[in-house]
This record gives C-alpha cells, structure tokens and sequence, in this order.
C-alpha cells in the first residue's frame, strides 16, 4: 500500500526534512504540492519530478490521491490548515506545536 502525500506550503524546511526522508520509505509516495505564491509550487514540483502543484490549499485537501499531508506553511497557519485538513479526513504530519492561549494564573 502506497500513502499519497501533500506539502501545504513550499518553505525551505520542506526539502530539508520530508522529501530527504521519502527515498527511505517506499510506501510514502509525493503526489502534490501547494502555494499560494504564484508559480512557488510549480517551480519546486519541478525540482522535484512532480506533475501535480496547486495554487490553493483546498484544492489539494481535495485531491482523491492525497491521503496525508505535510505542513510546513507559515508558523501562524499551522493550527488553520491542520484543522482544515482534518476536516477532510487526512492525516496531518506537522513540525510546531499548534499554539493554543495560555491560561496565566
């Protein structure tokens, strides 16, 4: 079984942590990538061998090839699209913590 893979977000820890570490596991597969800077997704999916890049992040939660995603997007996004992601029933892989307030006492 092959789990497809998304990137919400082109920011350089990407290349340096997920797509160093897929060679290692055959049964996580990259299927698509998405930016919302224009042609940010195009110009890494082609670095990368991959056909499929989109401009908007539900676009690739939509994706039917898609079953988990990865996001390294902005810090102050992460809570947003993990929880959009959710939403759409995929799994979340992300590297912060989603912050939450802190209750001072």
């Amino acid at each position: 079984m092959t789990i497809g893979l998304g990137v919400l977000g082109v920011a350089e820890i990407a290349p340096l942590s997920i797509f160093r570490a897929l060679p290692f596991v055959p049964e996580l597969s990259l299927r698509a990538l998405a930016s919302r800077r224009s042609g940010a997704a195009d110009q890494q999916a082609h670095r990368y061998g991959l056909a499929c890049a989109c401009t908007d992040y539900d676009a690739l939660l939509r994706m039917p090839e898609v079953d988990c995603v990865y996001i390294p997007a902005a810090n102050a996004e992460h809570r947003l699209w993990a929880e959009n992601a959710l939403h759409h029933d995929e799994h979340v892989l992300i590297e912060k913590y989603l912050q939450r307030p802190r209750h001072i006492e």
